[in-house]
């Protein structure tokens, strides 16, 4: 790969052949992040364009930008790993290293389940802020005149872009998430009204995970909860009644 990048670049910039070996070794790794910006960015505006009827495609769209991003993140790792002895600013490249590896956790969390897509989408938007910054490197390394109308455009851009991707969403994500963790605490604690035919809870809220009443819920008390994972899909269902007659054999569930 790194090779197939050292023919290409030459024809596209023709400056690439006067640059020294760990600007060229940057370039490659510039351009590789360059791609993966856009991808990510044209599919995570993509994806917060749909409905919430559209969860599914949503979610495929989300893992195929994760599997996009560790993948980047991934190989980036191992050729900076690879050319350490030749890269400048050990510091720098060292801090990429951790940032690389700390993303990589990251953006599995978003894979294990469905809800937020909105916030975890605008997470993986935050990749196309880093599109100027290497945009930019690349014109510093290339000598490039910092009046001239292109190099200020590019400064202009990126501090746009690292503005409205990585630093506007971020209270919109705190109160989803705020809401995320007060929906779930609220889920966690539904309170179990006994009749003479049926245990009622009212005010369900889907948090995550959906609860189901099994077969071993004790009536007098303390309920023995299950998750029913094939429910992940749906979004937040407020006022849904789940109901067990204890009447039924050994009290099984009915909804």
């Amino acid at each position: 790969m790194e090779s197939r990048m050292f023919q290409v670049l030459p024809v596209l910039v023709p400056a690439f052949s006067r640059l020294t070996v760990d600007q060229k070794k940057e370039w490659v790794s510039n351009t590789a992040s360059i791609v993966t910006s856009l991808i990510c960015g044209l599919g995570t505006l993509s994806g917060l364009g749909m409905g919430q009827l559209e969860s599914n495609v949503k979610f495929n769209i989300l893992q195929i930008l994760v599997t996009a991003l560790t993948g980047y993140w991934l190989s980036d790792t191992i050729f900076r790993l690879a050319n350490m002895h030749v890269l400048k600013n050990r510091r720098f490249q060292c801090f990429l290293l951790v940032h690389h590896l700390l993303g990589i956790v990251a953006v599995q969390v978003a894979v294990l389940h469905r809800e937020m897509m909105n916030v975890k989408l605008m997470f993986i938007l935050m990749e196309l802020g880093s599109l100027f910054i290497n945009v930019r490197f690349c014109l510093l390394d290339l000598n490039f005149d910092r009046s001239s109308p292109v190099y200020e455009g590019v400064s202009y851009a990126m501090i746009a872009t690292f503005f409205v991707t990585r630093l506007l969403p971020v209270p919109y994500m705190y109160y989803e998430g705020c809401k995320f963790v007060i929906k779930s605490y609220k889920a966690s604690s539904i309170k179990v009204e006994v009749t003479d035919k049926k245990v009622s809870f009212e005010e369900f809220e889907y948090a995550g995970l959906l609860k189901i009443i099994t077969g071993q819920t004790r009536i007098s008390g303390e309920l023995n909860e299950c998750f029913h994972k094939a429910e992940l899909l749906k979004t937040v269902i407020d006022q849904t009644r789940i109901s067990v007659n204890p009447k039924m054999g050994s009290k099984k569930t009915s909804c």
